[in-house]
């Protein structure tokens, strides 16, 4: 049985890394495009979001190690990117939308 922890990373991994694939699709897509800075963030912090679910993953399965730098790295990994990646795809979604002429 794992815990709730190790619950989150393995979550975290699954969700994100068909994310993770799809943004770099996106950013190589949207290269020639003047949405780049959005595609940049979502394909940089996508990818953190993913490292920060596999060494959740990995902190919790290796408790007895003493890897002081490793936890910090995770706790950083988890914490950085939420708001700047939602508000990336926010910014792509809008081109998006204007781009398409759909109308709300």
């Amino acid at each position: 049985m794992v815990n709730g922890h190790t619950a989150t990373g393995i979550a975290q991994a699954v969700f994100y890394a068909p994310v993770t694939i799809y943004a770099q699709y996106i950013g190589i897509r949207c290269w020639n495009y003047a949405s780049k800075a959005a595609c940049y963030m979502i394909m940089t912090f996508t990818i953190i979001r993913l490292a920060g679910g596999v060494l959740l993953v990995e902190v919790q399965q290796d408790k007895n190690a003493d890897n002081v730098s490793m936890i910090k790295a995770t706790y950083i990994f988890l914490n950085v990117g939420v708001v700047p990646l939602v508000t990336a795809f926010d910014g792509l979604l809008n081109r998006m939308r204007y781009g398409l002429d759909i109308k709300y």
